[in-house]
C-alpha cells in the first residue's frame, strides 16, 4: 500500500486537531474566574465548561490515535488491523485515515 497521501493527511489533521486542542486548553486554563452571581447563568456555564472538557478529552484520543496511525506507517504496519491482523479497508481508511481496525473487529468492539 501506498501510505505516502494517508501520511500527508495524517499530518495535516494532526496540525489542525493540535491547534484546536491548544485552542481548548487555553480556555480551560482560563476558566479559573468566579461563576456568575446568577443560577440560571451558572447553569450554562457549568454546562460549557462540561463541553469544553469532553472536547478537550476527545481532541487528545484522536492525536493520540493520529500519532499511532503515524507510527504504524513507520513500522509498515498502517493499513493492518490492529486486533485480526487483517487488511483494513480502503475505504475505511479513507473515511477514517488513523482507523487501527477492519470494519469486523470494529464492528465487534
Amino acid at each position: 500500500m501506498d501510505t505516502a497521501a494517508y501520511e500527508i493527511r495524517l499530518k495535516d489533521l494532526h496540525k489542525q486537531l493540535n491547534e484546536r486542542f491548544e485552542r481548548v486548553e487555553k480556555h480551560i486554563k482560563h476558566r479559573d474566574e468566579p461563576l456568575s452571581a446568577d443560577s440560571a447563568d451558572q447553569a450554562i456555564e457549568r454546562l460549557n465548561d462540561d463541553v469544553v472538557f469532553a472536547l478537550d478529552e476527545n481532541l487528545s484520543i484522536e492525536l493520540r490515535a493520529i500519532d499511532a496511525a503515524l507510527k504504524r506507517i513507520v513500522c509498515g504496519e498502517f493499513g493492518v488491523c490492529t486486533r485480526c491482523g487483517g487488511e483494513v479497508e480502503l475505504a475505511r481508511l479513507d473515511a477514517i485515515p488513523y482507523a487501527a481496525t477492519c470494519i469486523k473487529c470494529k464492528d465487534l468492539h
